[in-house]
């Protein structure tokens, strides 16, 4: 999502339905730095290059209003003008590069001291937490994903220089050389995981535990049909369920304990946990077989994991394939059974039963990439992330790289996206573009 807008329009907007708050430490490096000091009656302070991210503040009249937390910020900049914000697609819980006019917010529409005039901005399309690793020429960022990303542009050779395999923040921009770094800073990431051999596997992550709570999910399990996956993520964790796992992490003390738990008789197909905290000083692991017996502070802490991971929002595979009868490109949602199987209809040309979606819990969710001249073309639906109150997904397309069929295609992915864990009225987007 990468988005560079002059903001030349002076329409005041306040933003409804947008819930939570945030705050900011002081990043390891960051686009520009910032006065926070309050400019008195009639003066202004520039802002140049300032990285942060869009947060909401209660509106004096009621429901909220858009503001900016700078990076390492004490308080938000009620922003002065959102409309322009808006139009683009930003929201609560996008992160951006802006430049602008503070002034003192003595008729703004919230109790902020101060508000922030943007004259300039540009979207960070890449959040996430990830490491540095090296690979086989060079060092590089891998996201939480798995992917990998070269780093580029004046903050680039300070991210480099940082430790390898240890937990990191990342935001920036996609572009041909890479990934432009817009800032970076250390984080304390908390994983667990849990193994049924034969059955399945579900594991929850938290890769910002110290500041925004950060998260994501993913489980695969084997249904009539064979393995199931599911997988979700999300940007910040609600601010109590935040605080009560950083004191289930203190009262676990996990760099004390031992690397396994296993009860006296383990078998091949025994059930396992894992958790592993990772920081600056490195990574500790634990490994606790089913049936041993724990502290009860870890016990608490696991019961908690798997009790998160359940309330992430997520999506799970339907059907992919190339043959759709849908010839032009598109996306759809179906929010209860009659679209869907007015949809499923048009999909395969009939009246077929369609695959089950677990209505209102679910919304049925199609992408279609359109008639193709031969094979080799795919769409897939690859993330769901909740960003602010909203859940966003992105799509993978592909062009054949090589010789492929001389045959018309129709690349389509079906997925069920649950919407346990999104906030009330959440608006869902694909690829950045909201859905009706």
């Amino acid at each position: 999502m990468n988005r560079i807008v002059p903001l030349t329009m002076l329409l005041g907007l306040t933003l409804a339905g947008c819930g939570g708050s945030s705050k900011s430490s002081p990043r390891g490096a960051t686009a520009a730095a910032v006065t926070t000091a309050a400019p008195t009656s009639g003066s202004t302070t520039s802002l140049q290059g300032a990285h942060g991210e869009l947060v909401s503040a209660p509106a004096l009249t009621g429901g909220q209003a858009l503001a900016l937390l700078v990076d390492g910020a004490p308080a938000p900049l009620e922003v002065a003008d959102p409309a322009p914000l808006l139009a683009a697609g930003l929201h609560e819980g996008f992160t951006l590069v802006v430049s602008g006019d503070v002034v003192a917010n003595f008729a703004g529409r919230t109790a902020l001291a101060s508000a922030v005039q943007i004259t300039v901005f540009e979207a960070d399309d890449v959040v996430t937490g990830g490491r540095l690793r090296a690979g086989v020429a060079s060092v590089a960022f891998a996201d939480a994903r798995g992917d990998w990303h070269d780093p580029v542009g004046p903050l680039a050779a300070g991210l480099l220089a940082s430790p390898l395999e240890r937990p990191l923040v990342v935001t920036g921009r996609r572009d041909a050389a890479g990934l432009v770094v817009t800032s970076w800073r250390p984080a304390v990431s908390l994983a667990w995981s849990a193994t049924m051999p034969l059955l399945g596997f579900e594991s929850f992550a938290v890769d910002d535990l110290d500041e925004t709570g950060a998260y994501r999910a993913e489980s695969t399990y084997l249904n009539r049909t064979g393995p199931e996956t599911t997988r979700g993520a999300g940007r910040r964790l609600p601010a109590g369920l935040l605080a009560d796992l950083r004191a289930r992490v203190a009262a676990a003390n996990l760099r004390a304990l031992p690397s396994t738990f296993q009860p006296p008789q383990v078998y091949p197909d025994h059930p396992t946990e894992t958790v592993t905290f990772a920081d600056a000083q490195g990574e500790h692991a634990i490994t606790v077989w089913s049936g041993a017996t724990l502290p009860p502070a870890l016990e608490a802490l696991l019961q908690s994991l798997s009790a998160l991971r359940i309330a992430v929002p997520s999506f799970r595979d339907i059907e992919r394939g190339d043959f759709s009868q849908i010839d032009q490109p598109s996306v759809e949602a179906a929010r209860d059974a009659g679209a869907w199987a007015g949809l499923w209809g048009r999909h395969v040309g009939g009246r077929p039963l369609p695959p089950l979606v677990d209505f209102p819990q679910e919304v049925g969710l199609g992408v279609f990439d359109g008639t193709r001249p031969s094979g080799g073309y795919e769409v897939e639906v690859v993330d769901l992330e909740r960003i602010g109150p909203h859940l966003h997904l992105r799509t993978r397309r592909a062009a054949p790289t090589g010789p492929a069929p001389s045959v018309l295609t129709a690349p389509f992915h079906f997925v069920a996206v649950s919407l346990v864990g999104a906030a009330p009225g959440a608006a869902l987007f694909v690829d950045g573009a909201q859905l009706p």
